[in-house]
């Protein structure tokens, strides 16, 4: 047999329990109304107030009016910080061939913070805040459903203006999206495929999404910059972005032209030194070889198969495998004709 609670015989309850904050948020959670039981000093203490509607949101409606025109206040009510988990990856020592050098290790710290509005609890804003130009454009760079509760003298604000009736699936700025927009796949993913390098301004998370990375670098190769850096060491999406390549160059949707270091420079030691990688990269875009590591580069296996593929990668051999009259023959005899391309 199911019981009820019976919240009302907290006004029997001493002052001392009353005024307990641990014991007057335990009580919250079971029924809002014991908000009203709450001693004067508790009810009028922001910090007790704020935690009593993260544990209970009836709370807002035995609020005073003071603390719902507060922005302050109302704001720390309304948005939730979820920390995103942080992970700090470690590049190791990235060594090109003798042409290129050692590079050095760096260090890349990854966290991120994600912002929620609650946007249930818009309706309990006054209208003086509701009103309050900065604190509803902090709000509507949040969460784009904002624009629904704003004021009617803030429509036609023009900081506000970009923000409503908006269709942010197809438009090609993310950088002014809110939040909430950024942090949404499917409008990410139009919006990346048209412009990758707005992936920039995607979240976090969608910015360690493979299908969202994968479409930005087909549209633009140097997309890759701004991708997690885990997916940045993924073989499909460098494979993907360098199969966008014409000769060693891509175009970018303003015309400019670039070259296919601007990706290759993101691919981490673990890849370039990878044999099947690199002869996967070298067949699809020759001068890949430039960035194997020096292991490789003096492994004659890798050497034979990176010739075929193209010879100028005997200018980056040492003078002894380049008196190997096996590589030269391999070399002399021709181009891969399954690469990509072959040299004119």
């Amino acid at each position: 047999m199911g019981t009820t609670n019976n919240i009302d015989a907290l006004k029997y309850a001493d002052e001392s329990l009353r005024s307990d904050s641990e014991f007057m948020l335990s009580m919250i959670k079971l029924d809002a109304k014991a908000f009203e039981y709450a001693t004067e000093d508790l009810r009028l203490d922001k910090k007790f107030v704020t935690e009593a509607i993260k544990n209970n949101k009836k709370i807002i409606g035995y609020v005073s009016d003071s603390f719902k025109s507060d922005p302050e206040f109302m704001f720390n009510v309304i948005v939730s910080k979820v920390d995103i988990d942080e992970n700090a990856y470690e590049y190791d020592a990235y060594v090109d061939s003798s042409t290129f050098g050692n590079r050095n290790k760096h260090i890349r710290r990854y966290s991120g913070r994600n912002y929620y509005v609650d946007v249930e609890m818009l309706d309990f804003l006054s209208d003086d805040l509701k009103s309050n130009e900065n604190f509803m454009l902090k709000l509507i760079k949040i969460n784009s459903q904002v624009a629904n509760h704003l004021h009617e003298g803030l429509i036609t604000k023009h900081e506000f203006i970009s923000y409503i009736d908006k269709d942010w699936e197809i438009d090609d700025d993310l950088s002014i999206a809110p939040l909430d927009i950024q942090d949404n796949k499917d409008a990410v993913i139009k919006i990346v495929g048209k412009y990758g390098r707005e992936l920039e301004y995607a979240s976090d998370r969608l910015k360690s999404d493979k299908e969202v990375v994968i479409s930005a670098v087909l549209s633009s190769p140097a997309s890759i910059k701004y991708a997690d850096h885990k997916l940045q060491g993924d073989s499909d999406v460098i494979l993907e972005a360098l199969n966008k390549l014409n000769n060693g160059f891509y175009e970018e949707t303003d015309g400019e032209f670039y070259e296919a270091d601007v990706i290759m420079k993101y691919v981490p030691y673990s890849l370039v030194s990878d044999k099947e990688f690199m002869l996967k990269a070298i067949k699809i875009y020759p001068d890949s070889y430039r960035y194997a590591s020096t292991n490789l580069m003096n492994d004659k296996d890798f050497i034979l198969d990176a010739v075929r593929s193209n010879s100028d990668v005997l200018e980056f051999l040492d003078s002894e495998l380049r008196s190997d009259k096996e590589i030269i023959m391999t070399a002399v005899q021709g181009i891969d004709t399954d690469s990509k391309w072959t040299d004119v």
